[in-house]
């Protein structure tokens, strides 16, 4: 398994267009200069008023699937 760390800061209106399913995917760029493609609707659980900001941890497996996405 691999973790990543990655600060996040998407506004609530921009966020909207995931919201809805209209945009399908979040690029990120982790601590480490990774980029990473995350799926949007993973990130449900931590929008609020504001959008979804934040630090980030994410573990991935080595097919490169998602276990765990949490607010650090």
């Amino acid at each position: 398994m691999n973790t990543f760390f990655f600060s996040l800061k998407i506004h609530q209106d921009a966020f909207q267009a995931y919201y809805t399913g209209q945009a399908r995917r979040v690029s990120v760029v982790a601590e480490n200069g990774k980029r990473l493609e995350l799926p949007a609707h993973v990130f449900r659980p931590f929008v609020n008023h504001q959008g979804v900001t934040g630090r980030f941890k994410v573990t991935i497996d080595d097919q490169y699937r998602l276990i765990q996405l949490e607010r650090v």
